[in-house]
């Protein structure tokens, strides 16, 4: 079933607020230190919240510290008391109100948690043993059997990934498989008391549940498992975006604006295209040009998939290769189908199949292409004449300016044969050069290249050096003629006769694709820009990680508490995620009831390391109550909870009260 219930049958909601503390080094709940226990406990009631989920370290069990006098001011007669003795007494005060309670292990270590960097991520660590984690919860499971309002033991915090341990769900490995862990720990617990709920933490800090959907864990006792889930504004990648980055309002309005630019050049360069007689490029070009492009995006696609899996695989292999490995798969297989594109297309080019210059226009045009290369060298191999030319064009110091100047017709004067027969001795060169040829045949070939070199100077362009070889149009042609395109559009004048594919065209050319690729980039972007901050997008993507399980009538079907929770601002993620709890009619436990927590360090955001400093108290601000412990910090956020108590839910959609430009953390 979905739903706790209690033994008749009725559906019990658990509408929680976390009270944390107990597990830190002052190993007390907040807020002893400005205003009485019981004051507190009579304020949460007060608030309409009928269960706390209280925390525990496995330190705290095992060396049973004394509670330091500066942590309970407030409390003077609870000075000189022990962890445990304090943690029985806040038990006692809260269930005698009639609150329910779920004890959590927090961590092993007293102190701050949770980061990716902290081996906390495990139910185990080198100071403290999986026995030890595993007698701990027994112990208060005893401690508290006799209680009923102790309902639940919370088996461990958010479970992740540490330094190289990945984490499993039925991998068998007892030190990597946590549904295994968490199956031995949850029978130890029932074995002493079988009436309380055993609460399993969801995998990458809470965040996903998915391998329960295959692999339900299953108790001695049927009916007792209860599924623990996380959520925070970061634990969204494109919440993130919005929020470090731009918000979606503004992120599509500079998408759309510069997709609107590109789409006006493309249909510039197009009017010129028709313009010119709408000149084809060869097949070889085409290929490299396309190939390029779209390696060069796939590699940048990849490279961002993969830094994105490498990120994960620090504290959640699972979800890396689930959501990562197959965009990493997908771009891999891309970039490589675009590199044989563009090694085809240069064998193509280097064949004379119409050159960067040429155009395939027929069977004939073809042989031509192919003789004029075959003809400039001097052994008759294509590659050669590429690293000929590449070697001179490097040598170049300079390309001289353009000039009004028709390469093709200089330079079929320069390989005429009268041209080279004043160069030379020999009349004619050879269609074929063979080992045979004679030495004044090789001069005569020399001298062709040359005086084609020579005509073609002016107009050579280094992007693509072929462009220009006897015969294959006039450089960068299409720059000179703006004015009439520009002409051509305004007035629709008829086009020129085909202009030969030439250095020009196939600059516009890669110009054209790039414009291509960013437009529909752009107007992807444009497109997520409206779709995720959406509640559709949202409830599509919590049921896709967990809420899968509160569908009833399945094997995997079960309860799943929203353990924590928090934000600080009533932006789009609050009102979104606020809006699928009361959907779904979801448990949950709100972060925190505390007004100050004690701050021992911070999240280096460049590193991603924690960076401890001197402890100070400092103020909550996904506290429900103020630094006072008494006042509410935020009436909307009472409000929206108050609503969600109730089963079914009283909460609905508000108006957005949010300003990103005056908050981030509106999160859209």
């Amino acid at each position: 079933m979905r739903n706790i219930t209690d033994k008749w049958g009725e559906r019990v909601k658990w509408a929680c607020v976390n009270w944390y503390g107990a597990y830190s080094t002052r190993h007390a709940v907040g807020g002893l230190e400005v205003r009485p226990m019981r004051d507190i406990v009579d304020r949460i009631v007060g608030l309409g919240f009928n269960c706390v989920r209280a925390m525990y370290s496995v330190e705290g069990y095992v060396e049973n510290p004394v509670v330091a006098d500066d942590t309970l001011l407030a409390n003077p007669e609870l000075q000189g008391k022990r962890f445990l003795e304090l943690f029985d007494l806040h038990i006692q005060m809260m269930t005698d109100v009639g609150l329910m309670v779920i004890v959590n292990n927090h961590n092993s270590k007293s102190g701050w948690c949770c980061h990716y960097s902290q081996d906390e991520g495990l139910w185990y660590t080198p100071e403290y043993s999986e026995e030890q984690w595993i007698e701990s919860l027994v112990f208060f499971a005893n401690r508290y059997k006799h209680n009923r309002l102790v309902v639940a033991i919370d088996l461990r915090n958010e479970v992740h990934d540490y330094d190289g341990t990945h984490l499993t769900w039925g991998g068998g490995d007892p030190k990597t498989d946590w549904a295994l862990a968490a199956t031995v720990a949850g029978n130890k617990v029932l074995e002493t008391n079988p009436d309380v709920l055993i609460v399993v933490m969801a995998m990458c800090f809470g965040a996903d549940l998915r391998p329960m959907r295959r692999m339900p864990i299953q108790l001695m006792y049927p009916n007792r498992v209860v599924y623990e889930t996380h959520n925070y504004l970061e634990y969204q990648i494109f919440d993130n975006i919005s929020k470090i980055l731009l918000p979606w309002k503004e992120l599509r309005s500079y998408v759309l604006f510069l997709a609107v630019i590109f789409v006006s050049i493309v249909v510039f360069q197009r009017q010129a295209w028709k313009f010119l007689g709408k000149p084809l490029p060869p097949l070889g070009a085409l290929l490299v040009s396309a190939g390029f492009w779209t390696s060069f995006f796939s590699l940048v696609g990849l490279t961002i998939a993969t830094k994105m899996r490498d990120f994960a695989m620090l504290f959640c292999a699972f979800s890396a290769d689930v959501d990562f490995m197959p965009w990493v798969v997908g771009f891999a297989v891309t970039s490589a189908l675009s590199i044989v594109s563009v090694a085809l297309g240069v064998v193509l080019l280097l064949l004379g199949l119409g050159g960067v210059g040429g155009q395939l226009q027929g069977p004939e045009t073809r042989r031509q292409g192919r003789r004029k290369l075959y003809e400039m060298s001097p052994l008759g191999n294509p590659v050669v004449v590429a690293a000929q030319t590449y070697g001179r064009v490097r040598a170049r110091p300079e390309v001289r300016e353009l000039e009004d100047l028709d390469c093709s017709a200089a330079s079929r004067r320069a390989a005429s044969p009268a041209a080279a027969a004043e160069r030379s001795p020999a009349s004619s060169l050879p269609a074929t050069p063979s080992a045979a040829a004679s030495g004044a045949d090789w001069d005569a070939g020399r001298a062709v290249t040359e005086a084609a070199e020579a005509a073609c100077a002016p107009v050579r362009c280094r992007c693509c050096d072929l462009c220009c070889v006897p015969g294959f149009g006039t450089c960068l042609r299409v720059y000179r003629d703006i004015p009439g395109v520009v002409s051509s559009i305004l007035f629709r004048q008829a086009p020129r006769p085909p202009a030969e594919w030439d250095c020009g065209l196939c600059v516009g050319l890669q110009v054209f694709i790039l414009l291509l690729i960013l437009i529909s980039l752009f107007l992807a972007a444009y497109i997520c820009a409206h779709l995720i901050p959406t509640y559709n997008f949202a409830a599509w993507h919590f049921d896709r990680m967990w809420g899968f399980a509160l569908k009833d009538g399945y094997d995997f079907t079960a309860p799943v508490w929203m353990g924590e929770f928090g934000q600080e601002a009533r932006g789009t993620y609050w009102l979104n995620f606020v809006r699928y709890l009361s959907s779904r009619d979801a448990d949950f436990a709100y972060w925190a009831i505390n007004g100050l927590k004690w701050k021992e360090g911070e999240v280096n955001v460049v590193t991603g390391n924690f960076e401890p400093w001197d402890p100070l108290w400092d103020e909550e601000t996904f506290g429900i109550l103020s630094s006072d412990y008494w006042s509410i910090r935020h009436t909307w956020k009472l409000l929206d909870l108050t609503a969600l108590m109730a089963s079914p839910s009283t909460w609905r959609p508000a108006d957005h009260p949010c300003d990103y430009e005056v908050d981030p953390a509106c999160g859209g």
